[in-house]
């Protein structure tokens, strides 16, 4: 994740925003299902792998694209967002192990899997009302 957030702005001018997201939750989705069904501890560790790729790009290109929109002022956005990103990182960890508790760890990492989903769906939203 660190190596794809130090190359970010290389791979996004040269594939895209659009590319970088779709690609990205492609290939985090693509992690975890191999988390979800490895059998073998290396195809695990690939899978992690995999959804670091996928998801280190994410927020830097949602930040840049939520300074050049027109619904919200960026003063107002920024502290928005932020909200979120903050509530998420302190909300997540305990909302996924309450998953764990009450079902099973492979039944939180197709939760997240399926919020992968969502955020593609999100993006194509997105970019469809920027073109």
């Amino acid at each position: 994740m660190l190596i794809m957030r130090f190359t970010g702005d290389a791979l996004i001018m040269r594939l895209g925003q659009r590319r970088v997201i779709y690609g990205g939750a492609v290939l985090a989705f693509m992690g975890f299902l191999a988390i979800i069904l490895a059998p073998q501890l290396p195809l695990l560790y690939a899978g992690f792998f995999l959804v670091g790729v996928g998801c280190a790009n994410v927020v830097p290109v949602f930040y840049s694209m939520m300074g050049r929109q027109k619904v919200m002022p960026v003063n107002e956005a920024v502290p928005a967002v932020s909200t979120m990103g903050y509530l998420g990182v302190l909300m997540g960890p305990a909302f996924i192990g309450f998953i764990v508790q009450a079902t099973s760890i492979t039944s939180a990492f197709a939760f997240l899997a399926s919020l992968l989903l969502v955020e593609l769906v999100l993006a194509y939203v997105i970019f469809r009302q920027q073109a």
